[in-house]
């Protein structure tokens, strides 16, 4: 799967958020951070007394209950099958507790719904996780939609060479999340974590993110294509750039981003595709 859509084109710096926010990964449990949600259209309502209603409750309930200290990422399906079987997924960042990913869970299993009633088709993305169900089967599918643009009018300073920084950061990032050899198995999570310095002031942070579902070379050929959840944090301009991708959530996939450089090799793009994992996530993260 992959998340609404994040496009940082040359000269724009995608959600800028305060720095503080950096806090939050060593502070102690809040109420997950909402970032945004999005629901079906008229054509995939449910009527209240449905199957379906009462596969989704029964399927919500599984999601919340199967966070365990070894799941921040779980799929499951409730009913026989169509047109009244419920399937859907959790990701959480490959980063946070085991409480704070349950947190999460328990709250995107309460607002999901609040948010899209009687929808068939609902995705919802926090800082910390993200959730979708849906009344087809999705699982090891890529989705490109839906998508949304976040972008300011912020300039960064020397745009290509802060393209290149973040084009050759992520590249190493996907190896190690698509490799069964990672610094830290966090190869486990088909999560890998990195930072380097931009100026002698400045220090980029980024994250890419797979679902466990995903072999390496399905998670690395995803990434590789240009479809990443990362975030990018200029920490000298004390902003935070925040992506959510669903591409975390399928087979394609996430949150907790994509980064692309034109076929002419002249141009880079920052892209953060957002399905949900990927959450932001960020970060998501």
């Amino acid at each position: 799967m992959v998340f609404p859509y994040i496009d940082i084109v040359s000269k724009a710096l995608v959600v800028v958020i305060t720095s503080l926010w950096l806090l939050s990964l060593s502070t102690k449990a809040a109420a997950p951070n909402y970032l945004y949600n999005f629901c079906g259209n008229d054509t995939t309502i449910y009527s209240p007394n449905s199957t379906f209603k009462s596969n989704l409750n029964l399927l919500l309930s599984n999601l919340s209950s199967n966070n365990t200290p070894n799941n921040l990422f779980y799929n499951a399906t409730t009913g026989p099958g169509p047109p009244g079987a419920a399937y859907g997924l959790f990701l959480c960042r490959g980063d946070v507790t085991i409480n704070v990913c349950h947190d999460c869970v328990v709250t995107a299993s309460q607002e999901i719904v609040k948010n899209c009633p009687n929808e068939t088709v609902a995705y919802i993305w926090y800082d910390e996780c993200m959730q979708r169900y849906d009344n087809r089967s999705f699982f090891g599918t890529v989705d490109e939609s839906p998508k949304v643009s976040m972008l300011n009018t912020e300039n960064i300073a020397e745009k290509d060479r802060f393209a290149k920084v973040v084009g050759d950061t992520l590249d190493e990032l996907v190896n190690r999340a698509s490799s069964n050899r990672s610094l830290n198995d966090q190869y486990v999570k088909r999560f890998a974590t990195g930072d380097v310095n931009f100026t002698s002031s400045q220090r980029l942070y980024s994250l890419v993110q797979c679902t466990l579902d995903l072999s390496g070379a399905d998670c690395k050929g995803k990434l590789s294509s240009k479809t990443i959840i990362a975030i990018v944090v200029p920490v000298g301009l004390s902003m935070v750039l925040l992506a959510i991708g669903f591409c975390l959530l399928s087979r394609k996939p996430r949150r907790k981003y994509h980064v692309g450089e034109e076929e002419n090799g002249k141009d880079k793009r920052l892209h953060f595709i957002m399905k949900l994992y990927c959450f932001m996530l960020l970060p998501l993260q």
